[in-house]
């Protein structure tokens, strides 16, 4: 974003807020962490409706975080259906070879498609209670401090109810792994590292730098040794590929959408330029690392998970910005813990634990005239909008294509599926158990990143009609602003319509939340394509 447009976004966030909103932003670094602690207990009440069970309805705790969540059911769906390593009729392009999702870990996938709620908030409080570990040095007083910082902090509070995902199963055993190797205690370190690669690859694929800066700093290659037994257990994702031929256009996929490479890549990433949620994480980062400097000399393990988050970010995308946060965090406060109790050392923590909670989706300006104030996220019962959904595509019979109309994004990744990424997820699953195939989805737009490949980009009826005729498809989805009525083109080229999905009548189910970048809520229709063009 331009210079510009931050000063646009200051301004529209400053009138929403008001003044008492500015002082509170004045004093966030006090009022996040009050804020955040009432907030935890009147959520931990909430959620004691998930005893009663029924976990697959509850899938979060934020609508955004719910609906983008469903590209992970989606692939623990077809997995169960076609295999790990089958081909998959339903994703992609269709044929898509399952075992191309190499980095996925069957017991997280399982656990967050059937649990997603209690997966983020059990792993959430695991992760912050593991670091109690440190308790067994002696000097409880500075751990349990250590660990309440933590656990009123913004970012656990977000890693629970707004922000993380499957891979918190891995990153809950962060806390371990680095306590075991900053105390030599390879054993528990090396266990660690297993049990974290048997729920999140990301966690075991950042482990390795910021191990091998350990043993640079150390003199030892035992750091580095510990993490044989979970690369052990990562190459037996990669194996079954290499023996297809499947390795390399699975890996240039990756490497593609990742930003490793932009030979002939067709969409490429802007998100990667400085923005302000990356400048303002980055700087209070740089602060923490500063304060514990001061404090001590160079904290080689922090400046390096700083490092990990400005390449995150800027440079080389290899992990989702909510793991980044947690494996600074980890790495931060076992810096700490492993060290004589420090008020500044304490201090940097806070900072570093506390960022403003708008930045986390904790809350918002507009509805709640706030930048600080930290909401209370009770679970999110999405089965009334998947069941809306499902009366939705009730028509299109298993094993028919269908045809999600958006504009061509001119080669930039963000603007994919017109800026309704969030709302696709929960269509795509929805589709997927009927046995449709709804497309295109993020698969297929890997499958298509290269110069010269095959379009399925356009929302005019011609565009449309010609590419639901390329593609063999039986339906098409078009869309416009909520409260429009379909335009009669649609009609006289012979399209039917079967069914309509207008999101502005759902929005009180998304708690008021908008989920779409247009002014507009978007109106989805169903059509079924004329039978000569199918």
């Amino acid at each position: 974003m331009h210079e510009h447009g931050v000063i646009t976004v200051a301004r529209r966030i400053g009138s929403a807020v008001g003044p008492l909103g500015w002082i509170e932003a004045l004093l966030y670094l006090a009022l996040t962490p009050l804020f955040t602690a009432v907030a935890w207990v009147r959520s931990l009440w909430a959620a004691r409706g998930l005893l009663a069970g029924r976990w697959s309805h509850f899938q979060g705790f934020h609508p955004l975080n719910v609906m983008t969540s469903f590209f992970y059911r989606t692939q623990w769906l077809n997995i169960e259906r076609f295999g790990r390593h089958g081909v998959s009729p339903l994703v992609g392009l269709g044929e898509h070879p399952l075992s191309r999702w190499f980095h996925l870990t069957l017991l997280s996938s399982c656990l967050y498609a059937n649990a997603g709620a209690v997966t983020t908030l059990l792993g959430t409080l695991a992760w912050v209670a593991l670091h109690l570990v440190w308790l067994d040095g002696g000097a409880a007083g500075w751990t349990l401090a250590t660990v309440a910082v933590l656990w009123a902090s913004s970012t656990a509070y977000a890693m629970a109810f707004t922000r993380q995902n499957y891979n918190i199963l891995g990153w809950m055993w962060l806390p371990l792994a680095m306590h075991g190797a900053l105390t030599e205690q390879w054993t528990l370190a090396s266990l660690a590292w297993l049990a974290a690669s048997l729920s999140s690859i990301t966690v075991i694929f950042t482990a390795v730098p910021l191990m091998a800066v350990l043993a640079w700093h150390t003199g030892s290659a035992l750091p580095l040794l510990v993490l044989l037994p979970a690369l052990v257990k990562v190459a037996a994702h990669v194996l079954p590929l290499m023996g297809g031929g499947g390795l390399r256009p699975a890996l240039l996929n990756v490497a593609k959408m990742i930003g490793m490479t932009s030979a002939s890549v067709r969409y490429k990433r802007q998100s990667m330029r400085p923005r302000p949620f990356t400048v303002y994480f980055i700087v209070i980062y740089a602060v923490g690392c500063a304060l514990l400097w001061a404090d001590r000399g160079p904290p080689a393990l922090p400046l390096a998970a700083l490092a990990l988050v400005a390449i995150n970010q800027v440079l080389l995308r290899f992990a989702d910005e909510q793991s980044v946060i947690v494996m600074f965090i980890s790495v931060f406060a076992a810096e700490l813990l492993a060290s004589a109790p420090s008020a500044l050392a304490l201090a940097g923590f806070w900072v570093v634990a506390n960022p403003l909670p708008v930045f986390l989706g904790l809350c918002s300006p507009q509805r709640d005239r706030s930048i600080v104030r930290v909401q209370v996220r009770p679970p999110y019962d999405h089965s009334r909008l998947q069941a809306g959904l499902e009366r939705f595509l009730r028509d299109v019979p298993a094993g028919q294509r269908v045809l999600f109309a958006f504009g061509d994004p001119g080669g930039v990744y963000e603007n994919v599926f017109d800026g309704y990424r969030n709302l696709i997820e929960l269509p795509l699953f929805v589709a997927a158990t009927r046995g449709v195939h709804l497309f295109p989805d993020w698969y297929a737009v890997a499958e298509t990143n290269y110069q010269g490949a095959p379009e399925f980009w356009g929302r005019s009826v011609g565009q449309v009609r010609a590419l639901a005729a390329s593609w063999r498809a039986q339906h098409v989805i078009v869309y416009h602003d909520s409260g429009a009525e379909l335009d009669h083109d649609w009609s006289a080229a012979g399209f039917r319509l079967q069914a309509t999905f207008d999101w502005g009548e759902w929005l009180h189910e998304l708690d008021g939340i908008a989920l779409w970048r247009s002014s507009k809520p978007p109106c989805w229709r169903l059509l079924a394509v004329p039978d000569n063009q199918s």
